[in-house]
């Protein structure tokens, strides 16, 4: 299962993984940017750290399968 692993992160570092690798770090940053701001304006009424990061946890993995379902391997 480590092998599995170590080799897909090599691929993705290599930029073979993805047939288009740039559409993939659009969608990332997409992703990224998007569970950011929700954390930042949850900081204006939320104070607890902790609950910032369940939210934004939350909010950055319910927004993988639609930022991704287009997503081609090679």
């Amino acid at each position: 299962m480590l092998h599995l692993v170590k080799h897909a992160l090599a691929l993705l570092l290599e930029g073979k993984l993805f047939r288009d690798m740039r559409y993939f770090y659009r969608r990332l940053a997409i992703g990224v940017g998007l569970t950011v701001a929700v954390m930042m304006i949850a900081s204006l009424v939320i104070k607890s750290l902790i609950a910032l990061a369940l939210i934004g946890g939350f909010i950055g993995g319910a927004l993988q399968p639609y930022l991704f379902e287009d997503v081609r391997y090679r």
